[in-house]
């Protein structure tokens, strides 16, 4: 991507594909709905998803391709949340060696890179691809549902932070506490949080419950756990790098009637 990205108004109407006025209308438009302007031009009948993509693949340098189904790989999908899919329209395709490929449909937002890379601990390649063809692939994967992720990330908090930000906190304070463990309990308004040393309780605090079960799964998914799998005792391992010290969790699933218990204890 050497080249001098436009915003994609600007290099559609570059490409002559719209005129002002009809970026003008499409954008008052987004800021009405909050959807993407590619997929608001679409909506308003001023360019075709094939038009798009055509400019998009030129303009990026990112093949395009279109995803055979009877391909997609479970260990593969589990990889990445069904939430986070949804929210960027994105399918995690293949591994290879410590590489990741997703297929993708907007190389404007590719934040979620970073958030897969904490997650998976793999690099990131991106392929793009049309709306129709990831969310056929997401609703093979995880099922049909009605779902409108425009800007409304589940796994993030309403300050902005993602829950891999969220972890990543939570451990980092388990270090510098020199915390043996850590438990997330979860109540009916919100979780707690104990770090606990081999005597003593160090410190607790509370967060939003409804942030708690995308922590759950980010964690399976650390661990290498199946994210589906409910009401059942689980265990698993993964390791962080926290300020250059690398650090071997224990990750411990406890069932609980309103949901589960999660115990995290350090090595």
């Amino acid at each position: 991507m050497g080249k001098k990205v436009l915003p994609l108004g600007q290099l559609l109407i570059k490409e002559k594909k719209i005129n002002e006025k009809q970026l003008a209308r499409a954008l008052e438009n987004q800021r009405k709905t909050g959807d993407r302007l590619g997929h608001t031009l679409i909506n308003l009948g001023f360019i075709s998803e094939d038009e798009l993509i055509q400019v998009l693949e030129h303009q990026f340098g990112i093949p395009c391709i279109k995803i055979n189904t009877k391909i997609l790989k479970a260990n593969v999908i589990k990889l990445i949340p069904e939430n986070i899919c949804r929210k960027y329209r994105l399918i995690p395709l293949l591994i290879d060696e410590n590489k990741l490929t997703v297929a993708a449909t907007d190389p404007y937002n590719l934040k979620f890179i970073d958030e897969i890379k904490l997650t998976t601990d793999y690099n990131v390649d991106v392929v793009l691809c049309s709306e129709k063809s990831v969310m056929d692939a997401i609703n093979v994967s995880y099922g049909k549902k009605n779902y409108n992720y425009v800007d409304d990330d589940s796994s993030q908090l309403k300050e902005g932070v993602s829950v891999a930000k969220i972890i990543d906190m939570i451990l980092l304070q388990a270090y510098h506490l020199k915390a043996n463990e850590v438990q997330l309990e979860f109540l009916d308004n919100k979780f707690n949080i104990q770090f606990i040393s081999k005597v003593h309780h160090l410190k607790r605090s509370q967060m939003p419950s409804e942030y708690y079960n995308n922590i759950a799964i980010r964690l399976k998914n650390l661990a290498g756990l199946d994210t589906t799998q409910k009401n059942q005792f689980l265990e698993g391992l993964f390791s962080k790098e926290i300020l250059k010290n690398k650090m071997m969790v224990r990750l411990l699933i406890f069932p609980h009637p309103k949901g589960e218990n999660i115990v995290l204890k350090f090595s």
